[in-house]
């Protein structure tokens, strides 16, 4: 497989295992130099013996993503040493069994910190070298958040849920870059198909992969974006409490909607590789 990776310096978190280590170790066959950041979690020999095996140019870097304020440095390093960035991939992350009914506020922000706060601050200080290389950022979430799991109310908590329902579009101007949408839930509740852009270009540069997209009225609207791997269930919300405009129990009960075949937006071929066969950007979690 070519994915067109020769060269291309990713910055990727949480790396050393799982499918942080899959990833890496892809990028690093398809010719990528890949900068792994991860915690000294003991398993840094291994990863490197695995890395070894395909190529010596890479980097690892460790740290606790929790000290946000060293990554700025990280990225100064690896633009110092290679020139460029084209790629990251936020994939760091820890489920710290943070359930409802014991855990505090501060014990609910840290874990937000600890899951959350990198992305943002790895997608910012990346932002102006992804530019000038026309890179892309591929954010891991769960399925945790789809199909619930106890003791993750922290965990799940990055992952985007859109309610279309207020009629309030999805997007209103124009990607500049290169943005990929993966397991996320687009869910109107509404009778009224979902209102996705304005501006006809608005996702002409956005690629939408692994998502879920519910409509109560049952029909998809013309502009809903092209998801190949896409679903279209019912996410079955629960615990929402207060209005009508909420999901409140509205869905439970719903039969599922078959996903519709769409020409209406195709994915630009940038994002081929963060959908190999194998998946490796497009699923689970991490670390």
């Amino acid at each position: 497989m070519d994915l067109h990776l020769e060269g291309k310096v990713v910055i990727l978190t949480g790396g050393f295992k799982g499918i942080g280590k899959g990833i890496a170790l892809r990028l690093a066959k398809e010719g990528a130099i890949v900068a792994v950041i991860n915690r000294d979690d003991g398993a840094a020999e291994q990863f490197d013996a695995e890395m070894k095996a395909i190529t010596d140019n890479y980097r690892t870097y460790l740290m606790d993503l929790n000290d946000t304020d060293d990554i700025a440095p990280i990225v100064e390093d690896v633009v110092k040493t290679y020139g460029h960035i084209d790629g990251l991939v936020n994939n760091a992350d820890r489920n710290d069994n943070l359930d409802l009914d014991h855990t505090s506020w501060r014990e609910f922000e840290q874990s937000l910190h600890g899951n959350l706060t990198h992305y943002y601050e790895l997608a910012h200080r990346c932002a102006p070298y992804l530019r000038e290389s026309k890179g892309a950022i591929v954010d891991i979430s769960s399925k945790t958040a789809l199909t619930g799991q106890g003791k993750t109310s922290a965990y799940a908590a990055n992952l985007l849920v859109f309610d279309a329902s207020k009629g309030v579009h999805f997007h209103d101007e124009v990607f500049k870059d290169t943005v990929y949408f993966m397991n996320n839930v687009f869910c109107n509740t509404s009778t009224t198909p979902t209102q996705w852009y304005r501006k006809t270009d608005a996702l002409a540069k956005a690629a939408f992969s692994n998502n879920d997209y519910y409509e109560a009225g049952g029909k998809a609207s013309d502009t809903q974006p092209e998801d190949k791997r896409g679903l279209e269930v019912d996410p079955k919300f629960v615990g929402f409490s207060g209005g009508s405009d909420t999901p409140a129990g509205k869905l439970a009960g719903m039969a599922p909607k078959p996903r519709p075949t769409s020409t209406r937006h195709t994915p630009p071929p940038s994002c081929a590789w963060a959908s190999t066969p194998s998946r490796p950007a497009c699923s689970g979690r991490r670390r």
